[in-house]
């Protein structure tokens, strides 16, 4: 079997920034003073020859990288997550650290450890990411941090050698400021003081704000949720609007909230809540596979 090379091993993911919420709470502080095991600056990703072997007939090595020093990608406004897609599947958690930094300080910004399982949701490639790479299929990961991208600002990602995985083959380090690169767009949810760790109960309201800027989002529509499960209001709009989310029943729904220009979607946000019943307990259900209509229709 041909040997591959494993030049740039890591990310070789298409990067984008958007928000996936499955209970991680955002309002943390973090300080420049964090420890982190991130390398400096100044180096670059290292050029490795030596030949890795085949993992499950797909190498990490030769997955195209997106982006790269000419490309920036975003995040949603009010958000604190970005996720990486893989061409490949089955790529897991390493081992090591992903840092956020200013690019406008250097300063880092926040900080999330692979050791922390659940910042992490790894789920398997969307329609978003199928539209950005050309992909049909691969890995989708979703990482989170401890506080809220600030819009208009402009940040850098660097990562520890190994933070990702497949099979016996580990990611390497990215220490080049100008290789994952994204700026906070003005459309988005922002989850300012919404505590996604909480359990809810049946009868319980969320309230999220749905931002629309009219320039890169001309509306939102919400979609892929069980209306069994969850009253929304209003369920789409062209404007900026309040969302209030009621919980009807015990499980763990889940809701999408999706941003179209022009009649084409332009990017999502998915958010899912565990719902107790009167004993507290929050039950599995099939919420999530059982969508509702399109509410963008």
């Amino acid at each position: 079997m041909k040997k591959k090379l494993l030049s740039v091993i890591l990310i070789s993911a298409a990067v984008v920034m958007s928000l996936t919420a499955c209970g991680k709470k955002s309002n943390a502080t973090d300080t420049a003073s964090e420890d982190v095991s991130l390398a400096p600056l100044v180096e670059t990703l290292p050029q490795l020859s030596e030949a890795t072997p085949e993992v499950e007939n797909n190498s990490v090595g030769l997955m195209a990288f997106y982006p790269n020093s000419n490309e920036n990608m975003y995040a949603l406004a009010g958000t604190n997550a970005i996720t990486f897609y893989f061409e490949n599947k089955g790529i897991q958690l390493g081992d090591g650290k992903i840092g956020v930094y200013e690019a406008e300080t250097n300063n880092i910004y926040s900080t999330v450890d692979v050791a922390d399982a659940s910042s992490f949701v790894i789920g398997e490639m969307d329609g978003v990411g199928t539209s950005l790479t050309g992909w049909e299929s691969g890995t989708k990961i979703d990482v989170y941090f401890s506080k809220i991208f600030e819009t208009g600002k402009n940040y850098y990602v660097l990562m520890d050698e190994g933070v990702f995985a497949l099979g016996s083959v580990s990611s390497a380090p990215v220490t080049n400021a100008s290789l994952i690169t994204f700026s906070v767009k003005n459309y988005g949810v922002d989850i300012t003081g919404l505590d996604l760790n909480k359990t809810y109960k049946v009868g319980d309201t969320v309230t999220l704000s749905v931002l629309v800027d009219g320039d890169g989002a001309t509306m939102f529509a919400l979609k892929e949720y069980d209306q069994t499960f969850i009253t929304a209001t209003p369920d789409s709009a062209t404007t900026s609007s309040a969302v209030s989310l009621t919980f009807d029943k015990p499980g763990t729904p889940s809701v999408t909230i999706a941003f179209f220009k022009g009649g084409k979607q332009v990017d999502s946000v998915t958010f899912s809540f565990p719902v107790a019943d009167e004993n507290g307990v929050v039950a599995s259900s099939d919420a999530n596979s059982s969508a509702s209509e399109d509410a963008s229709k």
